[in-house]
This record gives C-alpha cells, sequence and structure tokens, in this order.
C-alpha cells in the first residue's frame, strides 16, 4: 500500500512516493528457481586434483587440493571467477570505525585464508556430492579461526546445491559481534546486471529495512555504489530470496533466503576516498550471506537483535544455477511454482549437556495437490552431534497429507558448547519428475558444566555477552571500546578483585543448569567515571525478573545485591540507563558470586 503525491509540489514531483507499507499474505513457493523437469545424468571423472562433474549443457570443476570450486560453466561459458570463500568481513561503517573494527582486526576477520581437510566425493541418487571440511584464519594470528563444511551437490539439472555450516573459535567467538556470515563468489566482470528478488531499491539491512519494500529490481553493478566520504560497505539487501548476475545472453541465479549485495570493488576499507577505490582484476563480489549485522546509530553500537553472533555455528543452504537464454535477457527466473514438502523439527529439550540427548520430532507435510513420491528425510548436525535415525524414508505421502518422524539427537562428550543448529533436510520427486526439497532447523543449545559450590560469575562461560560500548569485561572495568583496556573495578573507592565491566545498556547470561540458589552482588558505577552516569540493575532467573534495584548514579555507594535463583537453567544480568541516556554509564557487577550445590551436571 503506498501513498503518492497526486499533484506536484515544490518539493516532489506527482508519482513521488510519501509512504509506503507491505504485508505478508503468505505463500513461499517461488516461480523459476527450481527446474521444471527431471534430472538427466550427470557423471564425474577426475584428472590428477581436478575432479570434473559434468551433464546436459553444464561442466563444473573442482580442485581437491584446495577443496575450491574452480570452475561453473554452461554452454560453454565460463560464469565463475573464483569458488564461494567465507564472507565475514566488511569495510567497517562509520559507526564501527575505531570501536568494534579493533577487535575484527585483531582476530584476523579482514584476511582470512582457507586451509582445506580432506576432501570426499560421493555418488548417490544421481548426483554427485562433493565435501569440504576447511579451516579459515589469518596468517600471524594466533588462536582465531573459523571451522567450516561446505558441501556441494550437483543435480542432473544444472543446479549446484551449497550446504554450509560454520562457527567461530578463538578470538574470533569473543568479538563484539560478526559483521556478517556467509559467503562470497567472484564472478566475471561482464556480469554486470544485478537482479534480485528481495527489499530494495536502495540498500538496507536489517535495522534499516522498513522503508525498503519487497520487490523484484535490476540495476547495474557500478550503480549500487553509495559514495560514502569515508569508503565503507554498502549495497546490502535484506530478504532475499533470489538474486542473479547476467551480461544479457548468460550469468549465475543464487536461490534461497539470504542478504545480497555485489561490489566491483576490492579493499574498499584501505580506501581514504571514494576516488581511492580500486577494481577487483578478479570480477565482481557477489556477497550471499546467511545473516549481516545492522550498522546502528550515531555513538551506539549495534543492538543485540540485528547482530550476528560470534558464539553460536550457523548451518544454511544456497542453490547456484545457469540462467537460460531467455532469463539472461532479463536477469528473471522463468517457469511455473514447482510445488515442494513442507517441513517442521521440533526438540524435545533445548539445551543439552555434554554425554546428553534429547529427543526431536519431524513433521513433513505435502502442501501440493498430487502426491510426492520417494520422500526422504535426514538430519544434518554439528561435528561431535548424532541423530538416530539419521535418515528416514517415508515413502509417497499423498496431497495434503503429513507424516511424523522421531529421533534422538545426541551430543559426543567433549563436543564443543554452545547453540548448535540441527537441520532436516526433507527431499522427495514431484508429479513431474522433478527432484524437490524442504528443510527445517530447531536450535540445540550444548551447555557447560553446571557450576559447582561458590563460583565467580566472571569465570563462567557467557551465553550471551552484549554491551552498550565495547566488550563486557571479566574482573575489569568497562574501559574504553577494546577488549582489557579497563582498570580494576572501583565503586566509591573499594575495589573488587572479581566481578563484571560492562556498561549500559548491557545484558550477560549465563548457564546455571538448576543447580544454584543464591546470586549476590555489589553493584555500582565505576570510579572511572567520576559523578558521572547512571544505571539501573537488574537480574532474571529463566526470564523471570527476581531483581530491580533503583537508579544508582557515579557518586553513590555500592548496593548489594541478592537474588533468588532457585532451579533456574539461566541467569541474566541486565544494566539499563537511568532514563538520561547511557553517556557514562559503566556499571560494575562487583564480586558477582552464585552459590550452588556440589552434585549438579557435569
Amino acid at each position: 500500500m503506498e501513498a503518492v503525491r497526486a499533484a506536484d509540489t515544490a518539493w516532489a514531483k506527482a508519482g513521488h512516493r510519501v509512504a509506503v507499507e507491505q504485508f505478508d499474505i503468505g505463500g513461499r513457493g517461488l516461480a523459476g528457481t527450481t527446474p521444471a523437469r527431471a534430472p538427466g545424468k550427470v557423471r564425474a571423472t577426475t584428472s590428477g586434483d581436478r575432479l570434473t562433474v559434468t551433464g546436459d549443457g553444464f561442466s563444473y570443476g573442482f580442485d581437491r587440493a584446495g577443496g575450491e570450486l574452480v570452475s561453473m560453466k554452461a554452454g560453454g561459458r565460463e560464469l565463475l571467477g573464483s569458488g564461494p570463500e567465507l564472507d565475514a568481513w566488511r569495510a567497517p561503517v562509520s559507526n564501527e570505525i575505531g570501536s568494534e573494527e579493533g577487535p575484527w582486526r585483531e582476530a584476523g576477520l579482514d584476511r582470512l585464508r582457507t586451509k582445506p581437510g580432506k576432501v570426499t566425493v560421493d555418488e548417490r541418487s544421481g548426483e554427485v556430492v562433493v565435501t569440504v571440511p576447511s579451516s579459515a584464519a589469518a596468517p600471524g594470528v594466533q588462536d582465531s579461526s573459523f571451522a567450516q563444511t561446505l558441501r556441494y551437490t550437483v543435480s542432473g539439472t544444472g543446479e549446484l546445491r551449497l550446504d554450509h555450516r560454520v562457527e567461530a573459535r578463538g578470538a574470533a567467538r569473543k568479538v563484539p559481534y560478526l559483521p556478517r556470515i556467509g559467503l562470497s563468489l567472484r564472478i566475471p566482470d561482464r556480469y554486470d546486471r544485478f537482479s534480485w528478488y528481495g527489499r530494495g531499491p536502495q540498500e538496507n539491512y536489517n535495522d534499516r529495512e522498513d522503508g525498503a519494500p519487497v520487490g523484484v529490481y535490476s540495476t547495474d553493478v557500478e550503480e549500487q555504489f553509495a559514495g560514502y566520504t569515508k569508503p565503507q560497505d554498502y549495497g546490502n539487501h535484506e530478504d532475499v530470496r533470489w538474486a542473479s548476475l547476467s551480461d544479457g545472453s548468460g550469468g549465475l541465479l543464487v536461490s534461497g533466503d539470504f542478504s545480497a549485495g555485489v561490489t566491483p570493488y576490492t579493499g574498499i576499507d584501505r580506501a581514504a576516498y571514494p576516488f581511492a577505490l580500486r577494481k577487483d582484476p578478479g570480477g565482481n563480489t557477489l556477497h550471499l550471506d546467511h545473516a549481516v549485522s545492522g550498522v546502528s546509530e550515531t555513538f551506539h553500537t549495534v543492538l543485540p537483535e540485528y547482530q550476528v553472533r560470534p558464539a553460536k555455528e550457523y548451518a544454511y543452504t544456497l542453490r547456484l544455477r545457469p540462467l537460460t537464454g531467455a532469463e539472461a535477457r532479463t536477469g528473471t527466473p522463468r517457469g511455473p511454482v514447482v510445488c515442494a514438502p513442507e517441513a517442521k523439527l521440533t526438540a524435545a529439550d533445548t539445551t543439552v549437556p555434554t554425554g546428553g540427548s534429547t529427543s526431536a520430532e519431524l513433521t513433513v507435510s505435502n502442501p501440493c495437490d498430487t502426491p510426492l513420491r520417494d520422500v526422504t528425510a535426514s538430519f544434518g548436525l554439528a561435528e561431535g552431534w548424532t541423530a538416530e535415525p539419521g535418515t528416514v524414508d517415508l515413502g509417497d505421502l499423498a496431497a495434503g497429507r503429513t507424516a511424523t518422524v522421531r529421533t534422538t539427537i545426541s551430543r559426543g562428550e567433549g563436543s564443543p558448547d554452545g547453540p548448535r543448529p540441527a537441520v532436516a533436510d526433507v527431499r522427495a520427486t514431484s508429479a513431474g519428475g522433478a527432484r524437490v526439497s524442504g528443510s527445517a532447523s530447531a536450535e540445540i543449545d550444548g551447555t557447560p558444566p553446571s557450576p559447582r559450590g561458590e563460583v565467580a560469575v566472571s569465570t563462567l562461560d557467557f551465553i550471551t555477552a552484549d554491551n552498550g560500548w565495547g566488550p563486557v569485561e571479566r574482573d575489569r572495568s568497562n574501559g574504553e571500546s577494546a577488549p582489557g583496556d579497563g582498570k580494576t573495578l572501583t565503586i566509591d573507592g573499594t575495589a573488587y578483585e572479581r566481578g563484571l565491566g560492562t556498561h549500559a545498556d548491557s545484558t550477560v547470561e549465563v548457564f546455571l543448569g538448576g543447580n544454584c540458589s543464591t546470586f549476590t552482588a555489589r553493584t555500582g558505577v565505576d570510579d572511572e567515571v567520576g559523578a558521572d552516569g547512571s544505571v539501573v540493575f537488574e537480574v532474571y532467573a529463566d526470564g523471570e525478573r527476581v531483581y530491580r534495584g533503583e537508579t544508582v548514579r557515579g557518586s553513590d555507594a555500592a548496593v548489594p545485591v541478592e537474588a533468588r535463583v532457585e532451579g533456574a537453567q539461566r541467569l541474566r544480568l541486565r544494566v539499563t540507563d537511568g532514563g538520561d541516556g547511557n553517556a557514562h554509564d559503566h556499571a560494575d557487577w562487583g564480586a558477582a558470586t552464585v552459590r550452588c550445590g556440589t552434585g549438579g551436571k557435569r
């Protein structure tokens, strides 16, 4: 629904859009993204380290030694400059320069290099599957990396499915937030027409998207450029279902649920001014991201709900295929909606300790008006996790019917803590012979051992740690924006060896596992800001507030806190501003301690 000017005014012409709002009326099917035909034959051949997968009208090449997709040819034309690589960096936006930028560079996010593990190749169900485990880290940077697995599945239609599972480790897991998480491709620069179905036409981010309606848009790659005085990340588009790069006669289509953007430039953050930007000789860079952090506002960090969290694992799927000649003329996919199965995955328990397990229920539905044949479901899990059964054959599913299967998801001893996506992949054959798929996921939290005895909160692993300025500090005051730049925690002249240094607005959450009874602390504004600052301290047990203090100011003495947390799985410590903004709101949880039983889950 739009409101537009009916007549010319001094400030706008007739037809100028004053306001717009959209309403979701349901439906997930997309026309033309899934080939509506039975897949042809696909063949894999190996010569040295080169694996070539061929089918009717296409040829894709893999370097087994480097674990890379190195070629995508359709009709004899090369579509790929260089293959998918981890996309975790962005040229810092103005709000990040001099703040989040520092920890990102220290963790090496701006110069990651990928080292592959053992590449495996399988041929099953008429498809070729190439699995590449790898790690990505910056040269010379210790204890900071990303562990990831890329699985390429090539079908006889020419579709290349990418399943990506990735998580940050070490210092990369401790940055305030990740700029983005996804994949990027380099595409030859002759493919310079960018089309997408998503939010636009202007750039938009998850905290700046409501004014960008969902639609089908098309521009030249150069038109995506936003000429900020200091070059920085630009051109992102949220809620994208498909995107393409084309030259009028050929091109590449990507479909899924992702954020997309394209740029011809390389090293954007190294240019002081727009005129200093340099084009990438390797082609246009196409960003295909599972998640991109917001951009916030001046002097404020990105709000937690718009951040890409570093301390969790991500899993998602993208589909790539060549555009047909007719599609390349407009950059848009053509063809009918191919009906696919729908799925929902529910875990009985979303927290699992090491060595534990939970049951999960997968419901598969056929929304089509014809039967789905040869329906199968398989479960994809993090390293060290298993599902039993891991695959299920559901046979045929009549129109409008559902089927339910159950599995047990187990966490191995010694597997890392943190949220892990469990993904159910449902495959089927449609009435017309096309291979179709649907998926569902459930996030399961691999929890650390429960605290035992009297434990300083600063020694516990953080489930979340959001902070209004810089990172939450352990046993130090908040300081400035860099990690570890605080001082001894001090409130009204009294120093505290243990505790948390935060800045409003702040939230810290830790796992208790139902084993603790009491939380205590001495709270106040740190002496490093003098008489400035005003904050309110709150304590939550499993989401229920069990303590809220009065407003504390910089000149006040420490306030003792004691809160009952019996049986709580999670403890959340929250600091808000005193109603007058968060300037100078350096808030200390001095001597923050939980008192727990000695027989909790190990």
